[in-house]
């Protein structure tokens, strides 16, 4: 009878080929059935498996055989070290910094995320500019549209026939084709000269200064009206000052992390009309920062979803209720008076008190045209605002920073991105 040795020799280690010992359940051979296995009999494999039993090497079933005590302890470790692993690496995620941006519809909110790319992701892809622009065309037909509507409705009269000759070919055009951000739009050269001398007639910038009242909010997307001859070029690629221009509105809550002194930050971007608040609760969880977007230049302006309430006061409403959340009490708020630029131009013909009786000093046009000592200060003017947002707040010394902000203007924001991150 041959060895154990050379038995072992012939069989080699336990693997795919190898039978189970006898008594295993369902592996029982028949009885009277010799069992050839590369030539060895049931009684002699029977004597391998005893010997093999009795040097205690335990072996267990596997998809392709059976294992040994040191191998499955091996698995198991491998298993606990990726664990492991995971759980350090979801700690270390965890401490990164998280922060949420939030405001109401129209703050500005994306356009901050878009300066944080601009700055620290790297810019926009090729593929990217050109799927936006198609949105640069759609503002430029919701804008074309909405100051065409808004002269009717406000009763804005509109004195060149030749205008309202142009007006209406334009109405013609976009009636033909699909505004829909599925659809690849064009402005063709001869509807952008259109375009052009419609934004250039008199009429139509005094209708502008009623803006507030327009349907569709159009302030920050009306400079493309002003340079509507660049997009009509078939080769025409939007700059990163497009992109900040585009009025985009958040739909669904996305995540951007971006590296900024070599540490990768969390930002989360939600939408901020009413219909879109009540998702922003499961963000508030392990959040370590948050930046509120404020857009000053709308105090003059109502709501979309609700003509009876003012944006700012809804603005403020809102910035309340996030300072004194259960969930974000100790959590420190960077406040961003947002849209500066248009602000300074509102305040000259808008008075802040008409919508804030509250508000200190008279800044009426006429004050300001008798006399240059007397015009508004921007400054003064969002020192106001600023209070009365804080004012807002009713969790003692609570971390709040203010700035003044435009978040178009990438220098601007570099210098402040760099104070609050």
């Amino acid at each position: 009878m041959p060895s154990l040795a050379n038995s072992y020799a012939v069989l080699g280690p336990p693997c795919a080929h190898a039978l189970p010992p006898p008594d295993a359940p369902g592996r029982t051979p028949p009885v009277g059935r010799p069992i050839v296995h590369l030539g060895v009999t049931a009684p002699r494999l029977s004597a391998l498996v005893a010997a093999l039993h009795g040097s205690r090497r335990q072996w267990r079933p596997c998809a392709s055989g059976f294992l040994s005590e040191s191998e499955l302890r091996k698995r198991s470790h491998a298993i606990e070290k990726a664990i492991a692993a995971e759980k350090d690496a979801l700690a270390l995620r965890r401490k990164e910094p998280r922060i949420l941006i939030l405001g109401s519809g129209d703050s500005g909110k994306t356009t901050f995320l878009k300066q944080l790319k601009i700055l620290h992701g790297g810019g926009f892809s090729e593929e990217e500019r050109q799927m936006y622009r198609n949105q640069i065309y759609l503002n430029i037909a919701d804008c074309v549209l909405a100051i065409m509507e808004a002269t009717l409705q406000l009763d804005c009269t509109i004195k060149n026939q030749e205008i309202i000759s142009k007006m209406e070919t334009i109405v013609v055009y976009y009636q033909g084709h699909s505004a829909d951000s599925h659809t690849q739009l064009t402005i063709p050269h001869s509807i952008a000269e259109l375009v052009r001398d419609v934004w250039a007639d008199e009429d139509v910038q005094s209708a502008m200064k009623m803006s507030n009242k327009f349907a569709v909010p159009i302030q920050d997307t009306a400079a493309f009206l002003g340079n509507v001859m660049r997009f009509a070029n078939p080769e025409y690629v939007p700059t990163n000052e497009d992109f900040l221009q585009i009025r985009h509105p958040t739909m669904q809550i996305s995540e951007t992390i971006l590296k900024i002194q070599d540490v990768p930050f969390h930002f989360f971007d939600v939408g901020g009309q009413v219909k879109h608040r009540k998702l922003w609760t499961p963000y508030f969880d392990n959040v370590h920062n948050i930046v509120f977007v404020a857009s000053i230049s709308s105090y003059n302006q109502q709501l979309e979803e609700d003509p009876a309430v003012n944006r700012v006061v809804d603005a403020i409403e809102l910035f309340g209720s996030i300072c004194n959340h259960p969930l974000l009490k100790h959590i420190p708020v960077v406040l961003f008076l947002n849209k500066l630029d248009l602000f300074k131009q509102k305040i000259e013909t808008s008075p802040i008190e008409q919508f804030f009786p509250e508000y200190p000093g008279n800044f009426a046009p006429l004050a300001m045209a008798a006399c240059a000592e007397n015009i508004a200060n921007p400054k003064k003017a969002a020192k106001f605002f600023e209070r009365k947002f804080k004012a807002a707040n009713e969790v003692p010394d609570k971390s709040i920073h203010a700035h003044l902000t435009c978040c178009t203007d990438t220098r601007t924001m570099q210098t402040i991105i760099r104070s609050v991150t």
